[in-house]
């Protein structure tokens, strides 16, 4: 339909009455659809079955429940096709707002419009190459880039210098410079107080450097560590200790020396050695190094394995001892049974009610674990029952039928007691003795049979009994499983040969 057909309309409907202008308008709301709907034929081109662009019905085939298929290529799109149209929304007069609205999109009814801006979209490299040009151009200028197109041996990589023709690893001197600046401003006037956010910054910067400089990190900032977890808050205030305060000299003396690490050589060549032999100057390092973190810790002692423990001595503490108190009869039960067994305190600590078995004429005690029972699978302990004053199973029996333990309770049978007005109890709770508390125990059983008692300790009695054992001429292969020992040489660790054994070895030579 041509436009002079629609002014005739109008036309039409003006000089008639209100009824025939509806009638009108009907009309032109018609032509209104058909050219909506040739704009639609557009959209489902593969929907239209017979389709005359010169006619105003189009009949579509059918029209998918889907917006489109998965995978299809070419996705059919509503944009622009009001556009495409928009000379026929001008043939037909229609008002400036909807012919804006086609035209330029709809726009916010601002009372003052503010000034165009346009705001090109950089996301792609390839699409702004000019852009993106111009940007990297920038950035090498500021040299907050370094652009190398031929192979180096030597750059830095994420603030860390890579020297694969020496083989090293450093840390830039600027980082080297912003530690030691940070380290004076704590060391500033030999004040102690400082704020635990910033020390704490600088044992960030320290660990930062491990790459590079090894575990040295962690070992010299093992003080500064334990002041930093005293804060309150990052807010406050801390006081830096004498060793704190030694690391920080440390650092600030030996950094630039310590910059300098191989992680490339093969596990059979140490990286001290090749760098010992690459710079003769860190040979002085070396010692000053190990002189430092010498110094920092306690002078070494000598240790000295502890006496062993003879019979004698037991029976003497048995005979001083008040078996009706049962404190004392705890201990002497603790003293009989590592002495008999060849326990260890941690495994003797740990027996527990229904680990213990008694039999006519000895009994055995089940070892759940221990040092050597790298599996967990358990032993036994079989020991035999003397009927003398040091008997083990005449006292054990003693002790367990004062406590009344239930024979088939998991209870463990050496806890801490409670003194009451008229006896001592068990604590209710699932926890042993600890060795603190036996050997302080057994120290105070000592002063009064022997000289030192600091001799002695809670090993005095596996050494004793197995210094007995083989002074007696127990076999060897049942005096190891005994004490459960894995070696040979294990168990002759524990043995301190008498003077008859010692002089038997010369006697025996014929002189």
């Amino acid at each position: 339909m041509e436009r002079s057909e629609v002014l005739n309309i109008v036309d039409t409907a003006i000089a008639r009455n209100n009824d025939s202008l509806v009638d009108s308008m009907k009309r032109i709301l018609k032509i209104f659809s058909n050219v909506v709907a040739n704009s639609l034929s557009n959209i489902f081109e593969n929907d239209v079955l017979d389709s005359d662009q010169s006619s105003s019905v189009a009949t579509l085939k059918s029209l998918t429940h889907c917006e489109f298929v998965s995978g299809q290529a070419n996705v059919c799109s509503v944009r622009g096709n009001l556009a495409k149209c928009y000379q026929e929304w001008v043939n037909i007069d229609a008002p400036g707002f909807i012919l804006s609205v086609i035209r330029d999109g709809y726009r916010i009814p601002f009372i003052v419009f503010p000034p165009p801006k346009v705001s090109p979209n950089n996301g792609s490299a390839l699409k702004e190459r000019e852009f993106v040009s111009e940007a990297i151009c920038n950035l090498i200028s500021n040299k907050c880039l370094e652009s190398l197109w031929e192979p180096v041996q030597n750059i830095i990589w994420l603030g860390t210098v890579l020297d694969t023709n020496q083989g090293f690893i450093s840390v830039p001197k600027h980082r080297i410079a912003e530690l030691k600046s940070s380290i004076d401003s704590i060391l500033k006037g030999g004040c102690t107080i400082v704020n635990v956010r910033t020390l704490a910054a600088v044992v960030g910067q320290i660990i930062s450097l491990t790459p590079c400089v090894g575990d040295v990190t962690r070992i010299m900032t093992r003080s500064l560590y334990a002041v930093v977890n005293t804060k309150m808050s990052w807010n406050s205030t801390v006081e830096l200790s004498k060793e704190a305060y030694a690391e920080l000299v440390f650092w600030n003396q030996n950094v630039d020396c310590l910059n300098c690490r191989s992680p490339w050589l093969p596990p059979s060549i140490p990286a001290k050695y090749c760098l010992l032999r690459r710079d003769p100057d860190l040979q002085s390092l070396s010692a000053r190094l190990q002189t430092t973190i010498l110094s920092a810790r306690a002078p070494a002692t000598r240790c000295h394995r502890k006496e062993p423990l003879s019979i004698e001595i037991i029976k003497d503490i048995i005979s001083a001892a008040d078996l009706s108190n049962t404190l004392q009869m705890r201990n002497i039960c603790l003293y009989v049974l590592c002495y008999a067994g060849f326990f260890r305190s941690e495994e003797v600590t740990s027996i527990r009610r229904n680990h213990i078995t008694f039999h006519d004429g000895y009994m055995t005690i089940k070892v759940e674990k221990s040092k050597t029972d790298q599996l967990r699978q358990g032993d036994e302990v079989i020991i035999a029952q003397s009927g003398g004053s040091a008997c083990p199973v005449s006292i054990l029996r003693g002790y367990l039928s004062r406590l009344n333990i239930d024979p088939h309770s998991d209870e463990l049978i050496f806890r801490q007691l409670v003194k009451t007005k008229s006896f001592y109890k068990m604590v209710n709770k699932d926890k042993p003795i600890s060795y603190t508390t036996f050997w302080d125990h057994l120290s105070k059983s000592l002063r009064s049979v022997v000289p030192d008692p600091s001799v002695y300790g809670t090993h005095s009695f596996r050494s004793g009994g197995a210094t007995k054992a083989a002074n007696s001429g127990v076999g060897e292969r049942v005096f190891q499983r005994h004490g459960r020992w894995k070696s040979v040489s294990a168990k002759d660790g524990y043995v301190k040969d008498n003077i008859t054994s010692r002089i038997s070895v010369s006697k025996s030579l014929g002189l």
